[in-house]
């Protein structure tokens, strides 16, 4: 199990939970410390989602990075190719073809990994619109006065 699943599983369980529930302990029978704790853990929440998010979009940007490197390097070799073919030179061709190959195989791999983390990236950022409302209604709920 990964950070990100671990991270996962908790924030489905306090999104899961029974928000009304909550908000009657918080209304009516805990003390201030109790709210405070609720408030201190809402926000750790958000903050560690904060971070997976920032994870998963930093190695999207590095892998996309990645990605066009390996296009651009491809196209470069063909151009390559060519040229050295040109001057009789066929066993410099044979290189640059052989990486050719190495890299259309490597683009595919790529690509799915890339598409793995958008979808994460959009998982995490989902959690985090929810996460952060939920902490939004416990910070009025706690602001609200007892009856």
């Amino acid at each position: 199990m990964n950070d990100t699943e671990s991270l996962k599983d908790r924030l489905a369980r306090l999104a899961a939970s029974n928000l009304h529930a909550l908000l009657d302990v918080l209304e009516n029978r805990a003390p201030d410390a109790m709210k405070a704790q609720v408030l201190r853990e809402a926000a750790q929440a958000v903050d560690e989602l904060r971070l997976a998010l920032g994870r998963a979009t930093a190695q999207r940007h590095e892998t996309q990075q990645r990605h066009a490197s390996l296009n651009r390097e491809h196209e470069a070799l063909t151009e390559q190719a060519e040229r050295v073919l040109q001057e009789g030179r066929e066993d410099l061709a044979r290189v640059a073809l052989a990486r050719q190959l190495d890299i259309e195989t490597e683009l595919p791999q790529l690509e799915s990994h890339l598409a793995s983390l958008t979808r994460q990236e959009r998982e995490l950022a989902g959690m985090l619109s929810v996460l952060m409302q939920r902490q939004r209604e416990l910070q009025t709920a706690a602001l609200m006065p007892q009856s």
